[in-house]
């Protein structure tokens, strides 16, 4: 199991989460 890499996924996941929710809060904005 390779720490660095589930780093890059989970800080990955984190950024698409943000994204989905700015996405969200400006299409209701």
């Amino acid at each position: 199991m390779c720490p660095i890499r589930y780093n890059i996924h989970y800080v990955t996941v984190i950024i698409a989460m943000n994204t989905l929710s700015s996405v969200h809060t400006v299409s209701i904005g």
